[in-house]
């Protein structure tokens, strides 16, 4: 039986919900049974580093030398030709775009015959960011996965062929073989968030929120990748001119420092705007830590009494006097693991198990 030739696109692998999810499932792929390669369309992200070796990955060129130039002025599209090349290379089956932004790609599909799949994980807010041209090519895919029930009803609105929810989940497993220990107790409270450095992630509102702790022990602590955005400046500049001792950005190196992080942590707080559903709030439930969220959507399918506590308000004052009340009124280190009520239909090996089914059943 020949293998299954998918070609992945994705925006960087950096340790982020969207890209974590494909680098979990791609690694748990058969090399047997699927030839995968990756095509990441921005910068090289952590994760590429701890790729399997038969995972083939491209960077799309972000800069062209003088004879691209030359060729471009003269009407070649450099983008199409660096896809023929790999296209041909690898004589794929099915283009898999891995979120909404490398939908771009779709377009250069058309003179192949491939399957087209896109994976939506974000909520229908995020579409006004896409040209009409690139939503269209969405609409027009063969398969569309939603991340979550939340994405579904909203891109089922509009799109009318085969949708599929592959949940995004956690990898227990390899959470479980990290043997993680939790450093002894501190004085400080350390309250911490992971993500990429984002509007949608609300990372301003996390730093609004930790200036409301300056005077008592607690300890603020970002874990994500500063991007070559105007917004990512824009926090730079923030921190630098408020000159806050309780926060820290850190971009964890490995996958062990980011769950250590993780696991140090006495709660989670999501400062997002909106979430499709909400994998590290997971990630942290999984590790026992409580998780506070602003009711941002996904966070409401797996967060209760039982495990944290979701904040109807994005007020900075309601937000700060909910978490500072929370934390007085259930915090007990010592019996964290009681307040954990984990969804386990958000595993991964039962959502992989789905996925490779879908990925069989739609080989041209």
């Amino acid at each position: 039986m020949s293998k299954i030739k998918i070609l992945f696109f994705t925006n960087n692998l950096n340790r982020t919900g969207a890209e974590v999810v494909l680098f979990n499932l791609i690694c748990r792929l058969d090399p047997n049974q699927f030839q995968i390669g990756l095509v990441v369309v921005g910068e090289l992200g952590q994760l590429i580093s701890e790729l399997p070796k038969h995972i083939n990955y491209y960077q799309l060129k972000e800069k062209y030398n003088l004879f691209d130039k030359v060729q471009h002025y003269f009407g070649q599209d450099l983008l199409a030709r660096q896809l023929s090349e790999i296209q041909e290379k690898g004589q794929y089956s099915i283009w898999y775009v891995n979120s909404l932004s490398p939908t771009f790609v779709l377009k250069y599909a058309k003179p192949y015959t491939v399957t087209t799949v896109c994976h939506i994980h974000e909520l229908s807010s995020n579409y006004s960011y896409l040209s009409d041209d690139d939503f269209i090519n969405v609409l027009q895919s063969d398969v569309v996965i939603s991340c979550s029930q939340l994405v579904y009803d909203q891109i089922s609105k509009g799109y009318h062929g085969r949708i599929e929810i592959v949940n995004s989940a956690i990898d227990t497993e390899y959470i479980d073989g990290l043997n993680l220990n939790r450093k002894n107790k501190r004085q400080e409270i350390r309250v911490v968030c992971s993500g990429s450095i984002s509007d949608r992630k609300g990372t301003d509102l996390f730093i609004e929120v930790a200036k409301q702790f300056k005077e008592k022990n607690f300890k603020f602590i970002w874990l994500g990748h500063y991007s070559k955005t105007g917004y990512s400046v824009w926090i730079k500049q923030i921190l630098e001119k408020s000159g806050l001792s309780n926060v820290e950005f850190i971009t964890p190196t490995t996958q062990f420092h980011y769950y250590t992080e993780i696991n140090n942590a006495d709660v989670y707080f999501s400062s997002s705007r909106e979430e499709s559903l909400g994998l590290a709030m997971m990630e942290a439930l999984y590790l026992g830590i409580p998780v506070i969220a602003l009711n941002s959507g996904g966070p409401s399918l797996f967060i209760d009494n039982s495990n944290g506590l979701i904040i109807n308000s994005f007020d900075v004052n309601d937000i700060s006097s909910s978490i500072d009340h929370y934390i007085e009124e259930k915090i007990n280190t010592d019996t964290r693991e009681s307040l954990i009520n984990f969804p386990l239909k958000f595993n991964l090996s039962n959502e992989f198990n789905h996925w490779e089914v879908l990925l069989k059943s739609i080989v041209p």
